[in-house]
This record gives structure tokens, C-alpha cells and sequence, in this order.
């Protein structure tokens, strides 16, 4: 699976790939989330808009992308979306965790304010 860190414009997103036991660790958070009441938009403006999640079909069971931002997920197979909530932004959390080592620490220090600062900007 790879994992992009959505919170650049006019330059490239961080991308890196997780490994076999961080990807299950991601599939078995990822499968204890609660389906949404409502269906979600992932945010579009600038600055930081999450994470972005891809893999083949099998290896995120059933979608090709999972998208995570202020407590929603969506995850998309094809055209079907399914929205997901992360209300404590563990997931998030977790994935920029993975990143340590793997982006630069201001960018890190910088997505863990947003993360902190509450409620998403939707």
C-alpha cells in the first residue's frame, strides 16, 4: 500500500509505502471504523486534506483508495463510495505516525497541528 500525504500545492505530495505488518495494522483499524450516517466530501482547499491511501483491490479488501481528513473516510472501488467515521482521527493519526522518518519533521510537525486543532474545515 502507499500512502500520500495530501497538503502541498505546486509541489509534489510526500508518497511513501507501508510495509506488510503496517499494512495490515492500517486494514485491521481501517475494518473497526463505523460506517458514516451520512456520505462525506473529502476537503479541497489548501494546505493540508489528508491522507491518501492506495493499494490494489485484494490488499485494501474490496476499494482502491481510502481517503482520510478531520474524522471522515471514504473509500472508493470504482465508482461506489462508502463513507466511514474516524471521530478521534485515530487513523490519521496513525498514518502520519508512519511517516516519521519518512517525511520531513517540520511537514510532520506542521499536519499534527491541524490534526490537533479539532474539528475539520468542511
Amino acid at each position: 500500500m502507499q500512502v500520500e500525504l495530501d497538503a502541498f500545492s505546486g509541489q509534489p505530495n510526500p508518497r511513501w509505502e507501508l510495509t506488510a505488518d503496517e499494512s495490515a495494522e492500517f486494514l485491521a483499524q481501517f475494518q473497526k471504523l463505523n460506517r458514516a450516517s451520512s456520505s462525506g466530501t473529502a476537503f479541497e482547499g489548501l494546505g493540508y486534506r489528508g491522507f491518501l491511501v492506495t493499494g490494489s483491490v485484494e490488499s485494501l479488501r474490496g476499494y482502491d483508495t481510502v481517503k482520510l481528513y478531520g474524522g471522515k473516510v471514504i473509500a472508493q472501488a470504482g465508482d461506489r463510495a462508502e463513507s466511514f467515521e474516524d471521530p478521534d482521527r485515530r487513523l490519521e493519526r496513525w498514518l502520519l505516525l508512519s511517516a516519521h522518518g519518512r517525511i520531513p519533521e517540520q511537514v510532520s510537525i506542521f499536519v499534527k497541528g491541524q490534526i490537533d486543532a479539532g474539528p475539520a474545515r468542511h
